[in-house]
């Protein structure tokens, strides 16, 4: 039992109890009779039993009490261990696995690691560095959350591969506003009659309508040289990667004019406000003719 414990309810009071009583029936003896200092002896040494018994008692609940939870929380880790999905290696000095937990072969697919060195298991672990305790590496398709524990030669491995999904897809589907602007609209219409205009609004207005539909863009135009388009941040990647083609299609086919149609596209992405969005992409187009330029928070451009 504790020493707190005992001191609690076996204590100096208790031994103060004992002598009071004690005192007592020796002054009804020597003041009354001597029967009252038998009555008094045999009356302490029930309360003395009783207490002696009781202390063993409580020590005996405690000490079964104890056991029993401990068992309780070695069963409960272990289980926790051996069910939990998580990884966990321990290693030796040379990095040669000596203990680990059953989730490690569904991670591996292996019966077996005991023996096996950790980067011939694990060869992504070699490029993290030595001071680093946490990083993340790609296993067999799937991403994984390392944390290392060096002094006790320690790592867990933490399937996050659902959660970077969901990240990405959360990412892609942010929202992007533009701005299409038809730059040199005016000065090319001045040496034109109505009915070519037209034509030829029609026609580059008819390409962009076709550009945007081939990439799912929401577009409607706004003014006479200006279309608002919509979409998110995975459309974003693909006209990115393929250059805004609109641009060259555009140019191409008002190309044999004196002076080809130009477009510029003010893009404002990776904010969650449509406000900043709309302010973003109408301030891209203040420098830019005949290009794209895409602006980030922070200042941050991509052209």
């Amino acid at each position: 039992m504790p020493k707190f414990l005992i001191r609690r309810w076996f204590g100096a009071h208790i031994f103060v109890s004992f002598a009071f009583m004690f005192l007592t029936a020796a002054l009804l003896a020597f003041f009354l009779h001597w029967s009252f200092a038998v009555a008094g002896v045999l009356v302490l040494s029930v309360a003395t039993y009783l207490t002696i018994r009781n202390e063993h008692l409580l020590r005996d609940e405690l000490e079964a009490y104890v056991q029993t939870l401990t068992h309780r929380i070695k069963r409960a880790s272990d289980e926790v261990i051996n069910e939990m999905p998580i990884g966990i290696i321990l290693t030796n000095e040379a990095k040669t696995i000596e203990w680990h937990n059953p989730y490690l072969q569904t991670i591996t697919k292996r019966d077996n690691l005991i023996g096996e060195g950790l980067l011939d298991v694990f060869p992504p672990l070699a490029d993290i560095k030595e001071d680093q305790q946490k990083a993340e590496i790609t296993y067999r398709k799937h991403i994984y959350e390392v944390v290392i524990r060096p002094e006790e030669r320690l790592l867990y491995l933490t399937d996050i591969t659902a959660y970077k999904e969901l990240q990405m897809h959360y990412n892609q589907e942010k929202l992007v506003l533009a701005i299409v602007h038809l730059d040199n609209l005016d000065e090319i219409a001045q040496g034109m009659d109505e009915q070519s205009r037209s034509l030829l609004l029609t026609n580059v207005a008819g390409a962009i309508t076709k550009w945007a539909n081939e990439y799912d863009i929401y577009l409607r135009r706004f003014t006479g040289d200006k279309f608002l388009a919509v979409f998110d941040q995975g459309t974003l990647q693909q006209l990115e990667s393929n250059r805004f083609d609109i641009l060259d299609v555009v140019r191409e086919m008002t190309g044999k004019n004196k002076v080809p149609l130009t477009l510029s596209i003010g893009v404002g992405a990776g904010v969650d406000s449509f406000i900043e969005l709309g302010e973003m992409a109408q301030s891209s187009l203040i420098s830019r003719l005949d290009a794209v330029e895409i602006r980030l928070p922070l200042s941050s451009k991509r052209s």
